[in-house]
């Protein structure tokens, strides 16, 4: 399956879990929005790189500057109707990182994200790190 990418960050690589990517698939990296076609193809997933509001097309991003949208990882699990209580947990967590991140102050040090973006930064081979 083809997988369009900006970066790897928390919530890309953690919607990418929640839909079943996997280093199987060809991932592609893009600089900032995906190509329309595959922003308009249901085969290729976009994740964080275009086509917001468009879950039903397989692409799952919130930035939108007129529209608010629920970060990636929420867009992917409600679309999927996960019911998975361990998960979802995780996904409020991203969600509160990457949509609030003022709200985050109260997360002690070393929280998840700090280790992920350590993690990031170790490994620089984006297929890799994602």
């Amino acid at each position: 399956m083809k997988v369009v990418i900006q970066k790897p960050d928390l919530d890309t690589c953690l919607t990418a879990l929640i839909l079943g990517i996997s280093e199987k698939d060809e991932i592609t990296t893009v600089e900032d929005k995906a190509d329309e076609a595959d922003i308009n193809n249901p085969s290729v997933i976009c994740i964080e790189c275009g086509g917001t509001g468009l879950v039903e097309l397989n692409n799952f991003d919130h930035h939108d500057p007129d529209r608010y949208f629920p970060p990636a990882c929420i867009q992917a699990y409600e679309s999927l109707n996960c019911s998975d209580v361990k998960l979802i947990r995780l996904v409020e967590y991203v969600s509160l990182v990457d949509d609030r991140p003022e709200n985050t102050l109260h997360i002690l040090f070393p929280s998840p994200s700090n280790i992920f973006s350590g993690m990031v930064l170790v490994e620089k081979d984006v297929k890799s790190s994602f």
